[in-house]
């Protein structure tokens, strides 16, 4: 081969090699990261750059797997005349058509993103036209390309709080049919694309009509990328990717190309929190809230604050919720409507909410006339009537229940976690001890309804249970600015929180008795509760099949000697009970079929003189857990009821006891209106 012909050759290949360039067109940041491997420095032998330095690989750009290196290439190291080349193309990525200048990126959590790369391929196509115009070229239209082979491998990865939908939806545009797609994978936050040079290209004129055709900026979409409930607000997500590619060709049966490239963020798009030449897109997510409006009969029952594209149930505003179910004498509440004049409720508390709403409450009037308030029909005048202590949500709940206990204010109050019963499951016999009602709070926030509570106390003492990750210490902080006095019970777990607040009710209550019960369901604890604050004595928590060590050193340092265990064998097992009698010799189990039965047990146990009955759910903890303190200083028993009706446990108890008296703790969704007339009815009927 003469010498002009191979400078020929060797510029036809370096327009062949910028066709390459078009493969790194997809949503990415730099170049590879996969392999870890680099090529060595004499990888692009022979090769320098336009200011006279050899051609390196940079530096932090990885290898990508599934690219092969000429090593691997067996053709092109059978020998005959060989060019290494390496070169650099800009790329972007854009989200919903926005790419990042000066500032990061905002959005709703609601919202669909249609994460799109975007590759600058305009130099490439400057530079093949400029070759075109050659006399190289004007003189050999028509040198044939064998043997061409063009694979380039893309990636983008999500943070974790994003997630690709679980069918792929890609475009691509701006290429025609120069490209195509031969594979599309995801794996876990992951999508994968690679794309190929069409197949049939055989002359350097048609590869320069088919690459000069495509735009000068050619786009992957992925479509409808979603934003997980759990991803914060005002917190930068960061997507990465990354593209590389390759290309081998022949002119003739000898001379042969390889071309390898990287890509980089382009300038203009370059991510403005990440700041650096990885490709990157940066966002964060701006809370967007929504009102519903709930009106019964023309006037307005309860406005509740809802985050978009989520419902009331679901999302993060924990001081936000569904409101108690009304009641209208004469009538049964069905539930709520988006329509005033609807007949059947087509809203709930799992309901999406995408803008601001008004919802209806829904009646039926009933066949028979009920009492004004919600009496039995067969008994439509009762002395003696059940009351409902109830509010809007369980944090209004619990000051209806405090305003109720303590009209005339205390001086202390126990403060917890209004999402999580572990906290203050062993409270009861303190808060009785104490003289301080159980209030909840959010977890870096204390609800106004709770503020105005402890303020109209006059309380100056706050015993905070849990640690930091239930009750945050900016909480604890600002109590201690307003010149309250702070206690934090906070164990290492809520076995060893028994155990602290169970030493502060021995101080001043007894020193060789205890209750135990499970600390992996709240019901049998609350139940105990009774026989506690008659006994004066702190309740330790177990597990089912396991005593744990720190109830069981308690139990032997604190030398007791009586224990009763609350609940059967499917709370707490009969191995446990006998851990606990190898310690305590006189130890007895309380207990029956349920956790209603066992309620009404130990009801008969602790407080079988009492004419006053505290009916609460056994299903739903946080109305049943201020129901303790307040039965505590009633001197009367907490019973379990189910929301829909009174178990035939509690009933038969009901009647059997001296109860003439019924305080109903919760909601009506909680406790239904027809379980609040059974309650009436037993009351009635004795």
């Amino acid at each position: 081969m003469n010498k002009k012909i191979s400078s020929k050759i060797k510029k036809i290949l370096s327009v062949a090699l910028c066709s390459a360039l078009l493969l790194s067109f997809t949503p990415t940041s730099i170049f590879a990261k996969d392999s870890g491997f680099v090529p060595p420095d004499n990888a692009f032998r022979g090769q320098v750059n336009n200011d006279g330095t050899p051609v390196k690989w940079p530096d932090g750009v990885k290898w990508i797997d599934g690219i092969p290196w000429t090593d691997e290439i067996t053709d092109f190291n059978a020998g005959g005349f060989g060019m290494n080349l390496l070169m650099k193309l800009n790329g972007d990525i854009e989200v919903n058509g926005e790419t990042e200048k000066d500032a990061v990126y905002e959005t709703k959590k609601s919202a669909k993103l249609n994460v799109t790369g975007v590759l600058d391929v305009s130099p490439i196509k400057k530079q093949i036209d400029e070759l075109k115009n050659t006399d190289t070229y004007k003189n050999n239209d028509n040198i044939p390309l064998t043997a061409t082979q063009s694979t380039f491998i893309t990636r983008i990865t999500l943070p974790d709080e994003l997630s690709f939908p679980e069918v792929l939806e890609t475009e691509f545009t701006g290429a025609g049919d120069v490209f195509k797609v031969t594979d599309t994978k995801k794996e876990g936050n992951t999508v994968t694309v690679i794309f190929k040079l069409k197949d049939g290209i055989s002359s350097f004129e048609q590869l320069h009509r088919d690459i000069t055709s495509v735009d000068d900026k050619l786009k992957v979409t992925v479509k409808n990328v979603e934003i997980k409930k759990e991803a914060k607000y005002d917190t930068n997500y960061t997507m990465h990717g990354s593209v590389g590619g390759y290309m081998y060709s022949r002119i003739t049966t000898e001379p042969k190309l390889y071309m390898a490239f990287y890509t980089m963020q382009d300038p203009a798009g370059k991510d403005a929190f990440q700041n650096n030449e990885e490709i990157s897109f940066t966002l964060k997510i701006k809370q967007v809230n929504h009102t519903v409006t709930f009106m019964n009969d023309d006037k307005e029952y309860k406005k509740v604050n809802v985050e978009e594209g989520l419902s009331i149930d679901e999302d993060s505003l924990t001081d936000q919720s569904m409101p108690t179910n009304p009641t209208k004498s004469g009538y049964t509440f069905k539930g709520w409507a988006t329509k005033k004049d609807a007949k059947t409720p087509d809203f709930t508390g799992k309901t999406v909410v995408n803008n601001d709403l008004t919802v209806y409450a829904i009646w039926e009037k009933n066949s028979t006339p009920v009492n004004p308030g919600g009496g039995s029909t067969t008994n439509p005048i009762v002395p003696n009537k059940p009351e409902r202590i109830d509010g809007n949500d369980r944090i209004e709940t619990a000051v209806k229940v405090s305003q109720k206990s303590y009209p005339n204010g205390t001086k202390a109050v126990i403060l917890a976690n209004k999402d999580k019963f572990s906290d203050v499951l062993t409270a009861v016999p303190f808060s009785v001890q104490i003289g301080a009602p159980i209030l909840f709070t959010n977890t870096d926030s204390i609800p106004v309804e709770t503020k105005n509570e402890i303020k109209r106390l006059g309380a100056t003492q706050v015993y905070i249970n849990g640690g930091t990750s239930s009750v945050t210490q900016s909480i604890e902080d600002s109590l201690k600015k307003e010149g309250k006095s702070v206690t934090r019970f906070n164990g290492v777990d809520r076995y060893d929180t028994a155990k602290l607040i169970g030493e502060r009710v021995r101080a001043n209550g007894s020193k060789d008795v205890v209750e135990i019960a499970s600390g992996e369901t709240f019901p049998d604890a609350l139940s105990i509760s009774s026989l506690a604050v008659k006994e004066n004595a702190p309740i330790l928590l177990s597990k089912k099949n396991d005593l744990t060590p720190v109830t069981k050193k308690a139990i032997s340092d604190w030398k007791i000697e009586k224990a009763t265990i609350a609940g059967q064998t499917n709370t707490i097992s009969a191995m446990v009970e006998k851990d606990v009698t190898n310690v305590i010799k006189k130890t007895s189990r309380l207990g029956g079929a349920d956790r209603y039965e066992t309620s009404a047990i130990i009801a008969k146990a602790a407080v079988p003189d009492s004419t006053l009955g505290v009916y609460t759910s056994g299903e739903v903890f946080a109305d049943a857990l201020v129901a303790g303190p307040y039965a505590g200083i009633n001197k009367a028993p907490v019973l379990l009821v189910n929301k829909d009706r009174v178990p035939t446990s509690i009933a038969k108890y009901t009647k059997e006891s001296k109860i003439n008296r019924a305080v109903v703790i919760g909601g009506t969704s909680t406790v239904y209106d027809s379980t609040f007339n059974q309650i009436k009815d037993l009351i009635a009927k004795k």
